[in-house]
């Protein structure tokens, strides 16, 4: 998958007593991707990933790997981690929990996104999260309200760019498998992004 990073330069050249100073490059946006864990077993206690998930954890691995990641953050579940570590080999880049406590679900959703923001300005990082954090985390990143996910909602990828100027936007992609769809060969890792864009476990539901 191409970057989606975007490089600008601001040029400049200042003579000084024969002196030249270099152009400083300008910081470029903050690309944040979010996605809920892949497929999870029935274990009603921390569930590892069932077969589809493995492959979505694949899938999500091969999607990102060219993507410039500088940092993964996941939840501390075993389906989190067990989505990200794939590209978290690939890359060499570490999985961390960030520091936001995980009993409150809303509030931890936005001190994560607050805390990504803080630490990572310019760079592209992964968030791994749960069906009723990821939705919190995005709006938190761009200020756009985000539908809430349903139980069965495993294939969507959030791609939010933050620019340094100008308001961030929102693209809601689908990766891997279509949900609903038994896994298949490798090549379902595509990411399938529209035309057009812009934890912890709750009560309720398969989170």
């Amino acid at each position: 998958m191409r970057s989606l990073v975007v490089a600008c330069f601001v040029g400049g050249l200042l003579v000084l007593a024969g002196c030249n100073r270099a152009a400083t490059p300008a910081p470029g946006p903050t690309i944040v991707y979010v996605v809920r864990h892949a497929e999870k077993a029935t274990d009603p206690k921390d569930p590892p990933l069932s077969p589809a998930g493995v492959v979505r954890a694949d899938a999500l691995a091969r999607v990102l790997e060219g993507a410039e990641i500088s940092a993964i953050y996941s939840s501390e579940t075993t389906r989190t981690e067990s989505t990200v570590r794939p590209l978290s080999q690939k890359i060499g880049i570490p999985i961390s929990h960030g520091t936001a406590p995980m009993d409150d679900a809303a509030a931890y959703a936005r001190q994560l996104a607050a805390e990504v923001l803080a630490k990572h300005r310019g760079q592209s990082v992964v968030i791994v999260n749960h069906s009723n954090t990821v939705p919190v985390i995005v709006e938190t990143l761009s200020g756009q309200a985000v539908e809430p996910m349903n139980d069965y909602e495993y294939a969507t990828l959030f791609i939010v760019t933050i620019p340094p100027d100008g308001p961030p936007s929102v693209v809601r992609a689908q990766y891997g498998q279509p949900d609903g769809m038994a896994p298949t060969a490798p090549q379902a890792a595509a990411v399938r992004v529209p035309a057009t864009a812009g934890g912890t476990d709750g009560g309720g539901g398969s989170i």
